[in-house]
């Protein structure tokens, strides 16, 4: 892999031992190091400098105290399909690995047996960045798919059985767009494509939390999972969602203006 092409690393973690003999050998390596001690500093991270358009990696040390956890679960949901998440720990077992897979993971490493050089050899292997974005992500979008979330709903509920009551309620929105085959038969699937981009990027401007999953579910269907959240906000966010896409402009065949319509459904 070309210097350029590299992808940046982020680096969470207490022991400043571990983190710089890792930050040491990927910069030698020809990647671009940052070192992060919260989660503020994870989001100026991946916003800073058009970051949103670079993969990158992040290593956060799953038992260390402060933000790497909630570090994990803000990849998760805003960066996924253009990162991978690495726990790396000392003395690795089978709890661990389900802890660092319910938060979203792409790999789990022991301190005491990986060498430095894997982790950076894994960093930079390609087919790995490719398969993680195949299998859990729509290519149009960026959302996820119906496969990555399914795979994500059981780790939420376990996250949510440790962290909060049980018998805490969650909300879905189903949003299915209006006449979308009559958008592709009259303007063509270009337009159609724009309008599932629109649709797409108006439910991710909606929904702020860093828990809730939007994915996109079948060809016009969208999906949104809300933990912790109740029906009546459902209901509004699915309102919201309807007003925000009605003022969207969107033309078609001879410039004529599409009019973007979804159904929602809150529960």
């Amino acid at each position: 892999m070309d210097l350029e092409n590299k992808p940046d690393a982020l680096l969470v973690d207490d022991d400043n031992a571990d983190r710089d003999r890792l930050a040491t050998a990927l910069s030698d390596n020809g990647n671009l190091v940052t070192l992060a001690s919260s989660l503020d500093e994870v989001q100026a991270f991946v916003y800073q400098d058009n970051k949103e358009i670079r993969k990158f990696a992040a290593f956060c040390d799953i038992k260390a105290p402060g933000c790497a956890q909630s570090t994990f679960l803000y990849l998760r949901n805003t960066s996924e399909q253009r990162s991978l998440s690495f726990a790396w720990t000392h003395y690795v077992d089978t709890e661990v690995r389900d802890i660092a897979k319910h938060l979203g993971a792409s790999y789990t490493f022991d301190k005491n047996i990986h060498p430095v050089e894997e982790l950076v050899w894994e960093v930079n292997n390609s087919s790995g960045w490719e398969r993680i974005k195949l299998r859990t992500r729509d290519h149009m979008t960026g959302l996820f798919n119906r496969n990555g979330f399914i795979q994500l709903i059981p780790f939420q509920l376990a996250l949510m059985r440790h962290h909060r009551s049980p018998t805490e309620s969650s909300a879905v929105i189903m949003i299915d767009a209006n006449k979308f085959k009559g958008i592709n038969d009259i303007h063509g699937h270009l337009v159609g494509d724009q309008a599932i981009m629109i649709i797409a990027e108006t439910l991710k401007s909606c929904v702020r939390r860093n828990t809730d999953i939007v994915a996109r579910y079948a060809g016009d269907e969208f999906i949104i999972w809300l933990p912790g959240a109740t029906a009546r906000w459902a209901r509004w966010l699915g309102d919201k969602i309807k007003r925000t896409l009605a003022r969207q402009k969107l033309r078609g065949r001879n410039g004529a203006l599409v009019p973007l319509e979804v159904a929602v459904g809150a529960a």
